[in-house]
């Protein structure tokens, strides 16, 4: 997930308080933890090297500035419970930041942005297979 500079840090700790635990990853700027109920692992990048965005295929938000990168590995046997956390996640950034974002797997697939509305879902989470 990469998020606009508009996102403070702190906004995007609070937000992640809310789902789990987190703590310094050894870089001041690093922060990582796991989501409770899924044990979903993550890794915050507060002040990533890179301040463009990487995902394919997005449009104005193209152009945007990241403030922060956040990287989610989801435990496959808790997949739905771990997508909806990921989902309540983006829709607490939306609801206490102005900042744009985009949701993608690998920066190829893109699942979700948010531009100057709300969230828009670019595909589905879960495969027609």
């Amino acid at each position: 997930m990469e998020i606009g500079k508009e996102a403070s840090e702190q906004s995007i700790l609070s937000a992640i308080r809310e789902f789990g635990t987190f703590h310094p990853s050894g870089d001041k700027n690093t922060y990582e933890g796991n989501f409770n109920h899924s044990n979903m692992y993550f890794k915050v990048d507060i002040s990533p090297q890179s301040k463009a965005v990487m995902a394919e295929n997005v449009g104005e938000l193209q152009n945007i500035e990241i403030g922060a990168r956040i990287f989610f590995f989801v435990v496959p046997s808790q997949y739905e419970i771990c997508i909806n956390q990921i989902v309540e996640f983006m829709n607490v950034i939306a609801r206490t930041t102005e900042a744009k974002f985009v949701l993608s797997q690998e920066y190829e697939t893109v699942y979700a942005v948010k531009s100057n509305g709300g969230i828009d879902y670019k595909c589905s989470f879960y495969s027609s297979a």
